[in-house]
């Protein structure tokens, strides 16, 4: 009995060992490959999504410091584009090298060559590794791929190095997968979506939370809003979408674009109102037995120059488009 109880004791402390780790995991953030507390900012990612003059003028000032920066792959890339015509590896090596001794001081120098090796032999390597993660098929798979890569370049390159290297590029894939499998959700509601943003916002960018949400452009930040509201909107009287959807741009646009956005959206109601008025008198001739088809399709022709005027033959040519369409899936 004695026995018994100390074996249902060990059991029973290793699940609450378990338990403790996973509410650490989900609450403390560990779950991300780059949360707030790895310092990769937003500077960092702008770094990385921005073109750098690597002209011989400017090499010097990249490479002041520690020669593992965020430039350094950028650095790297140019180096083998600008030497993409030597086919012999050592030649390329060789060329590499009086390259970067010519623009640096011999310690830095060499220590960046040194790393130039190492990607060199990283490229030829990551190809054939990369190849047995597979494909990913969604957000989790594809988080699971860019963990599994940074994974594989921590243990090349060491992890301090790795991180240096590649952190902001994984970041800058990471935030956008993990956005959007809140955003396109299209089983929650706006308020959980907006709950759960804000808590991704903070758990992988701390101070920059507020900062991150107007990283992107506003258009693209108003495709967004209309995504988490999208559950909303499909449940509402269309006035009280119409006011919604005002309040968003409102909220992203200055007025002279609200009220662009607002004429374009009356043309479409308008164009729309006029095609289904169309397509009502359309049936009705189709279905007409009394005329033969040259006189049906003389028919149509007038409906169409009636009711769209001016643009009568672009709308013939968008239907020749549309039933070339239908036909082509019907083969």
């Amino acid at each position: 009995m004695d026995k018994r109880k100390i074996i249902i004791g060990v059991c029973v402390l290793v699940v609450l060992i378990i338990i403790v780790q996973v509410v650490r995991r989900q609450t403390s953030g560990q779950d991300y490959i780059f949360d707030k507390k790895k310092n990769i900012r937003l500077h960092d990612i702008t770094v990385t999504l921005t073109p750098a003059d690597f002209s011989d003028a400017n090499v010097k000032k990249y490479f002041s410091g520690n020669v593992a920066n965020p430039y350094t792959i950028k650095f790297f890339d140019s180096i083998m584009t600008k030497f993409k015509d030597v086919k012999d590896l050592d030649q390329h090596m060789e060329a590499a090298r009086e390259y970067i001794f010519s623009h640096l001081p011999q310690d830095e120098a060499e220590k960046l060559f040194a790393l130039y090796k190492k990607y060199i032999k990283y490229q030829q390597d990551i190809g054939g590794e990369s190849k047995s993660w597979g494909i990913p098929k969604g957000p989790e798979e594809a988080i699971a791929y860019l963990r599994k890569l940074q994974e594989y370049r921590r243990d090349f390159f060491g992890k301090d190095t790795a991180d240096i290297l590649f952190g902001a590029d994984i970041k800058s894939k990471e935030y956008p997968i993990r956005r959007m499998s809140i955003v396109a959700d299209g089983d929650m509601y706006a308020k959980d979506k907006l709950v759960k943003l804000k808590k991704l916002n903070g758990d992988m960018w701390g101070d920059e939370a507020e900062e991150i949400e107007g990283y992107t452009k506003p258009y693209t930040r108003y495709q967004d809003m209309m995504e988490i509201y999208k559950k909303d909107l499909s449940e509402m009287s269309e006035q009280d979408k119409t006011g919604r959807i005002t309040e968003i741009r409102q909220a992203i646009f200055p007025p002279e674009v609200v009220k662009r956005l607002e004429d374009v959206d009356r043309q479409l109601k308008d164009e729309k109102s006029r095609e289904d008025g169309y397509r009502a008198l359309e049936e009705k001739i189709l279905k007409d037995q009394s005329l033969t088809a040259e006189q049906r399709e003389q028919k149509l022709k007038d409906t169409q120059n009636q009711m769209f005027g001016e643009e009568a033959d672009a709308f013939r040519r968008r239907e020749n488009i549309r039933k070339g369409l239908f036909e082509k899936q019907e083969q």
